[in-house]
């Protein structure tokens, strides 16, 4: 069997038909188009895929590959790094459980999804840029989980485009943040 282009296979198949006439095609010939299509389905699936990408998607390595490697964290297959623009992504943010009463963001909180777990209020404070520079389109997801009242305040100097600070009216109500400007954040959600 052999790896053949679209046009191959179309062209072993035709010269089979063009015989088949006379009641020729024998299950040896069916086989061998079968196994050679078989062999070429990379190039069946697309086309707009040539030979080389298929080899780049069949594990042949590619100077990209190293640059994608270069970005996935050891943990969670997540990315690291900036992407500019406008960029669909998939996948998850981590979960973070939180169980303390007051704190301030820090920079690892940055597109994580917090769950505050507590029966008393808890209180989540949003520190200007030159405390904790948070890249502008940084977005932080929160839920109330526990009966405790969620708040979200931004620090002296920051802000928080809602009143002076969010608080999340219910349990399993849920909040995102995002930052537009240096010390200037958006809030979206049932608050």
């Amino acid at each position: 069997m052999a790896q053949k282009t679209r046009a191959q296979l179309q062209s072993q198949i035709d010269s089979l038909l063009a015989d088949n006439t006379a009641g020729n095609i024998t299950s040896t010939d069916v086989r061998t188009v079968d196994g050679d299509n078989i062999d070429s389905n990379l190039n069946l699936q697309s086309t707009g895929i040539t030979e080389v990408e298929a080899g780049y998607l069949a594990n042949v390595s590619s100077s990209i590959q190293t640059q994608i490697d270069s970005k996935l964290a050891l943990a969670g297959g997540a990315m690291t790094g900036a992407i500019t623009g406008n960029v669909a992504v998939t996948g998850f943010r981590p979960l973070l459980t939180e169980s303390t009463i007051a704190r301030t963001l820090a920079l690892t909180d940055a597109g994580n999804f917090i769950s505050t777990e507590n029966a008393s209020p808890t209180t989540v404070t949003v520190p200007l840029n030159a405390s904790v520079a948070f890249p502008i389109g940084t977005e932080i997801d929160f839920i109330q989980k526990g009966a405790g009242v969620l708040t979200i305040t931004a620090a002296l100097g920051a802000t928080l485009n809602v009143a002076t600070s969010v608080v999340v009216t219910a349990q399993w109500g849920g909040v995102t943040i995002k930052k537009i400007g240096t010390d200037e954040w958006i809030a979206v959600g049932k608050i």
